[in-house]
């Protein structure tokens, strides 16, 4: 297997933190989050240190066990992507009633 490179480090640390944070929000300790998923709390500290990356069956787990959106857990998307997000949210509410039904209606064709 290869070894994570720096940026996949800094991606599981940052996915981790957000688990811990997620935990202390609500109020929970590592042992209890380790109960709900069935595994050990030493587990869930590697986890939430970014020493082992979370799998995406696991990371839905631990999403659905604190009750929050597996999106949620993964960073914010790339600065030029944050910007093209809030550039067509602009735009959006900019719109009309009409304006909004025509673009909703040609996106419900294009992504359905």
């Amino acid at each position: 297997m290869p070894r994570p490179n720096h940026t996949d480090r800094d991606l599981l640390r940052d996915v981790g933190a957000r688990v811990r944070q997620a935990r202390e929000r609500k109020g929970w300790t590592q042992e209890q989050v380790a109960e709900k998923l069935g595994i050990g709390p030493e587990t869930v500290s590697r986890y939430e240190t970014g020493a082992i990356p979370l799998s995406l069956t696991m990371l839905v787990r631990v999403a659905g066990a604190l009750g929050i959106e597996p999106v949620s857990l993964l960073p914010a998307p790339r600065k030029g992507q944050q910007q093209a997000d809030e550039e067509l949210l602009g735009r959006w509410r900019a719109l009309d009633a009409d304006g909004r039904k025509l673009v909703l209606g040609l996106l419900r064709r294009l992504v359905p």
